[in-house]
């Protein structure tokens, strides 16, 4: 019980919004409950974009070990991942919806494709 500590320090989230709250207390912990369960089932980037993370986590600069470290001192070392040219990036809107197929737009005319695809 909290008699001992001074009344202004008793409800350190009072000025929190009540979204934020649920997120901090609800979502958090089972975004994370996910990532424990599914690590491996190739689904990380669907959740990245379901919880709005994919801009900061798919654009940030891909690094690697030094495959080219003859030393264990060497190989272990993180560097810029080197990508043969190719640069990932997560474009909002647009990455966050898929290419509709062709045969789907075929069947239904009033079908539009999603916007950049």
């Amino acid at each position: 019980m909290l008699t001992n500590v001074p009344v202004s320090e008793k409800n350190i989230l009072a000025d929190v919004p009540e979204a934020e709250l649920f997120a901090l207390l609800v979502l958090f912990p089972c975004n994370v409950r996910i990532l424990q369960q599914l690590h491996v089932e190739g689904r990380r980037f669907h959740d990245l974009r379901r919880w709005k993370e994919a801009p900061e986590v798919m654009n940030k600069e891909p690094r690697s070990w030094n495959r080219d470290g003859k030393t264990q001192e060497d190989f272990y070392q993180v560097i810029p991942a080197n990508q043969g040219g190719r640069v990932r990036v997560f474009e909002a809107p647009k990455s966050y919806w898929l290419a509709i197929p062709m045969s789907q737009i075929n069947k239904n005319p009033n079908l539009v494709q999603n916007p950049g695809y």
